[in-house]
């Protein structure tokens, strides 16, 4: 069982939940399906005692997907290479071209959400991504943004003060000032779409083939998703694929290397961007 806090500012239309599942899956990209509940609905809620009171959430239950989580099993570069080539492929799955532009422009809104509220019982769940009930008698949906995300870089300059070591406050200052210098300068120069955000060796799922050897079967956790550069995208999954290798003492040059070729091999990056992609990668300095 998987669980994830999701926000709910980004799934108040359902058009957007089935055609986002439905892209991935006109794709061939595996991923957790949504269910609909006893009532016929994608999208549930339940109260949780949360202190003092009831918070109410809402609940979107996802099928179970087999295989193993990446960070369990031993790598190989073959496995960097099929990450890049996963990365790639979502990415074209979720152009903004293929979805509608359903961000800028949503067409439907959940009337049944307000008789949510009397929703006491769930049962069969398997895959709870949970997030907390809002008034959403608005359609608007919000471009999602978290601290976490890579396009926050320059906010981590504001926890400096908590890094002891001088020298690691001047690297993390030095990044921060490059990535706002080459990168966020040049926003508007970069290919975008909607990402993952988040493909670290926790939300890649892998299973043995006849030769025994792993291959990437499905993505999950999509609760980072959001609006930004392509080269967010390949940066992130390298960054977390060098620090996985690092468990077994793999070149981070070549874990590196192995994850863009994958994705390079899919959607190829502009020659701009492989000149930023150093600098948009948080082990760049290492």
């Amino acid at each position: 069982m998987k669980t994830s806090v999701f926000s709910t500012t980004i799934y108040r239309n359902r058009e957007y939940l089935i055609h986002f599942y439905s892209c991935l899956g006109d794709e061939s990209i595996s991923a957790p399906v949504p269910i609909k509940s006893m009532q016929g609905q994608y999208i549930t809620s339940l109260e949780i005692p949360k202190k003092d009171k009831l918070v109410k959430y809402l609940l979107i239950v996802l099928n179970y997907q087999k295989g193993k989580i990446l960070k369990d099993v031993e790598t190989s570069d073959r496995i960097y290479f099929q990450v890049g080539v996963w990365a790639a492929r979502l990415n074209n799955a979720l152009q903004v071209s293929t979805l509608h532009s359903i961000y800028k422009y949503p067409t439907f809104c959940w009337p049944h959400l307000n008789s949510l509220a009397n929703t006491r019982e769930i049962t069969g769940l398997l895959v709870i991504f949970v997030g907390e009930f809002q008034d959403l008698r608005d359609p608007a949906i919000e471009i999602h943004s978290s601290m976490w995300h890579l396009k926050s870089m320059p906010i981590v300059k504001s926890y400096l003060s908590y890094v002891a070591d001088d020298l690691k406050r001047k690297i993390v200052t030095e990044v921060a000032d490059q990535f706002s210098e080459k990168i966020l300068n040049n926003i508007n120069k970069l290919d975008k779409g909607i990402i993952h955000g988040d493909l670290n060796e926790q939300n890649i799922l892998v299973d043995a083939a006849e030769n025994n050897q792993w291959n990437v079967c499905a993505l999950l956790d999509f609760g980072d998703m959001n609006y930004a550069c392509y080269l967010y995208e390949i940066a992130v999954a390298m960054c977390y694929m060098v620090l996985d290798g690092a468990r077994y003492g793999k070149d981070p040059l070549q874990v590196g290397a192995s994850t863009l070729a994958g994705y390079q091999s899919i959607r190829p990056l502009s020659t701009h961007e492989l000149s930023l992609l150093k600098v948009s990668n948080p082990n760049y300095k290492y």
